[in-house]
């Protein structure tokens, strides 16, 4: 009966280990707007949306950056989308990340 017990607290030990290790390998994905005017006005940096997998969060950055690119009547450059006055001249541009939670690319917290 010992021997059951003991394997039975083993098992369930293993489990809950690898169980942990299994959730702090994964970790979310963040997809971020930076937000850049010819103007000279402040960049605005802002999280967009949340993904469990990276996958899912470069399948929403590239849906994104298509439709913006349309619905806007920008010119789509890998992640970024360049908005140009009606000179030609660029007047606004939207880049688009996918990062993971972890990273904040503010920087520190209260550097701003």
């Amino acid at each position: 009966m010992m021997r059951v017990a003991w394997r039975t607290s083993m098992l369930v030990a293993f489990c809950l280990l690898t169980s942990t290790v299994t959730a702090l390998a994964e970790c979310a994905w963040v997809l971020w707007t930076e937000e850049r005017r010819a103007d000279g006005a402040p960049i605005k940096l802002s999280a967009t949306d949340a993904f469990d997998t990276r996958e899912q969060c470069r399948t929403r950055l590239a849906h994104t950056t298509a439709l913006v690119g349309r619905g806007l009547g920008g010119r789509v450059v890998g992640n970024v989308v360049v908005m140009s006055s009606k000179d030609g001249e660029p007047s606004l541009m939207f880049t688009y990340l996918c990062l993971p939670d972890t990273v904040d690319p503010r920087g520190p917290t209260g550097a701003r």
